[in-house]
């Protein structure tokens, strides 16, 4: 007889478990939930590969904490104190601290397409994707200013 049963346990207590194999150097995955990195990152369908790294760069989508939450978005920017991240498919950011960042994502799997981030085409897809980002935040910002 074959029993297949689910264990359910809260996001904080899979993230710690998370952050546990990172220190030890060990490399982890996991399936991605919410809509945040669309188009690259898919609720449920994309396995993201994580893994420990002492300098994080412009452009890596990393794992970290923010507001006592752990959040997968992409480094936009990097100053001597602070990071700014934000979702691809998202118009609000978020400053951490470089303490509060555990991981990186050093390739994904959505179906049987697998994605090395430190590829020339995944990078230059990525710089496309948030150059009309920009130029959509922008417009957005300029829209929204003429309405008040």
């Amino acid at each position: 007889m074959i029993c297949l049963s689910k264990l359910v346990i809260s996001n904080q207590e899979f993230f710690e478990t998370i952050i546990e194999d990172l220190k030890k150097g060990d490399k982890v995955s996991f399936l991605v939930k919410g809509n945040s990195m669309k188009p690259f990152l898919l609720d449920g369908l994309t396995e993201v590969f994580l893994l420990k790294r002492d300098n994080y760069q412009v452009g890596d989508i990393c794992l970290f904490e923010y507001r006592n939450q752990y959040i997968l978005h992409r480094l936009i920017k990097r100053h001597k104190s602070h990071f700014i991240f934000r979702g691809d498919n998202s118009v609000f950011t978020e400053t951490v601290h470089e303490e509060d960042i555990h991981a990186y994502v050093y390739q994904y799997k959505t179906g049987e397409e697998v994605v090395s981030t430190a590829s020339p085409e995944y990078r230059k897809k990525v710089k496309k994707h948030l150059a009309r980002r920009r130029i959509y935040l922008f417009l957005r910002k300029l829209a929204r200013g003429n309405k008040r």
